[in-house]
């Protein structure tokens, strides 16, 4: 091979080195969770280790006679845990700190409302702590008491499922679904008696494998107790 030749043959490996596509870093195409700006939230805090804390600010109305309670709800993507801080608007610091049950990140604007769930005239404080894939809801409940302006967790109210509060009746009604495009259900209606959340309205309705029948039960208030009225069995579709 003469020095012609010997050239022309460095000029093709050179060439042919450079059009090899350049190996990507692993994962180079896709954006980590800790890389994307939460929907709806701000940034408090960051580590190169960790996911980012976030928090959603809220100013809500309690009472018409009371000043308004500015509220901050913080997640943590690392324990999923979530923290309500409240304070009274013109004061800088929390004057309560709530340690919230552990859920998701919610996309949702009602992951915190105020609503009165306990018809006194107060504001109370619900959080989202659950979203079934066929719509139900499930809440956390903080009370407001009035004589120490501090929000208490309501366990009689946890066991509710996408509860609606009736200010009008005093009511409580619930419903949740549990499948077969909609068909078991349950729907139930709660009031306040003595300060206790009681029962006085149900209707449950499934379905019975055995005999391929819906099953629908109803229970209502009779001499100051709940009790079956109706049972009614129908077939299938």
């Amino acid at each position: 091979m003469n020095l012609t030749h010997g050239y022309i043959l460095l000029l093709i490996l050179l060439v042919t080195a450079c059009q090899k596509e350049s190996p990507k870093r692993p994962f180079q195409d896709e954006v980590t969770d800790s890389e994307k700006t939460p929907p709806l939230k701000h940034v408090v805090s960051s580590d190169l280790t960790c996911f980012t804390l976030t928090k959603q600010d809220y100013n809500f109305v309690i009472s018409p006679s009371l000043a308004n309670f500015i509220v901050e709800l913080i997640f943590d993507p690392n324990t999923y845990h979530r923290t309500i801080q409240i304070s009274k608007a013109g004061e800088s610091a929390p004057y309560q700190i709530i340690d919230a049950d552990v859920g998701e990140q919610f996309s949702y604007r009602e992951d915190l409302r105020a609503v009165d769930v306990n018809f006194d005239g107060y504001k109370d404080l619900v959080l989202l702590g659950w979203f079934g894939a066929t719509g139900n809801k499930g809440y956390s409940f903080y009370t407001f008491d009035s004589l120490s302006t501090t929000f208490i967790l309501n366990t009689d109210l946890g066991g509710l499922e996408s509860p609606r509060f009736d200010d009008s009746t005093k009511r409580i009604l619930t419903h949740s679904v549990g499948g077969m495009a909609g068909n078991i259900y349950r729907n139930e209606i709660y009031k306040y008696e003595n300060g206790k959340l009681k029962l006085i309205h149900a209707v449950y309705q499934d379905f019975d494998q055995n005999t391929d029948h819906f099953v629908r039960k109803t229970k209502h208030m009779r001499n100051g107790q709940l009790k079956d009225s109706t049972t009614i069995i129908f077939p299938a579709f």
